[in-house]
């Protein structure tokens, strides 16, 4: 059996805030820089995060390693172990994909985590789970951290379909990761980026 950590948003705000950190610092990339993708295992989320990595690479150049860490389960977020190992290699994180409530909530917590250890990160969700994460991320300790959404469902769509959803965000993503703006489409649309 294992065990279960019950993350309350409903907790009060108060006690919420005696959990605060701060995001890590937004740097330039640097040539060699490696982007870490945590698969959640859910259906379509690798191919999410590798047409992700496809797109960031495009837009950022410096960026020479792509690694996937694949989880266990969609419900459960990375280990504290397992988290600062992968840390100490990655320059930038990417989370995802959440498509429903436990696994919206596990990403978006996961890329909090590594936050606060000092990486980048950002996650990747569908439009019904954006108040979901917003909830989750105050409850981490980091409101107001940042999220892209997709449109609901993704694994049923064609892979074409996906690509171009992905790329309408990946300047989001880009301005999420590093602070600096990826063209005209940095800016977080409604639909797009949260």
């Amino acid at each position: 059996m294992s065990l279960i950590t019950v993350l309350r948003p409903d907790k009060p705000e108060a006690e919420r805030a005696a959990a605060a950190a701060q995001p890590a610092g937004r740097v330039p990339v640097r040539p060699g820089a490696t982007l870490l993708l945590i698969d959640n295992g859910k259906s379509h989320a690798k191919i999410v995060l590798l047409m992700v990595a496809e797109e960031l690479r495009g837009r950022l150049p410096e960026i020479e390693h792509v690694e996937v860490f694949s989880k266990t389960s969609a419900a459960v977020t990375v280990t504290d172990d397992e988290a600062r190992r992968l840390a100490e290699q990655a320059t930038l994180v990417v989370t995802g994909l959440g498509d429903c409530g436990a696994c919206s909530s596990c990403s978006v917590l996961d890329a909090i985590t590594f936050e606060r250890l000092g990486v980048p990160a950002t996650a990747v969700i569908t439009e019904p789970f954006a108040g979901l994460v917003a909830e989750f991320a105050i409850t981490a300790g980091m409101p107001g951290h940042h999220h892209v959404t997709l449109p609901h469902p993704v694994a049923t769509r064609q892979d074409a379909e996906v690509r171009a959803l992905v790329a309408g965000v990946a300047g989001a993503i880009v301005q999420q990761l590093t602070g600096a703006a990826s063209g005209a489409e940095a800016a977080p649309r409604e639909l797009s980026a949260a």
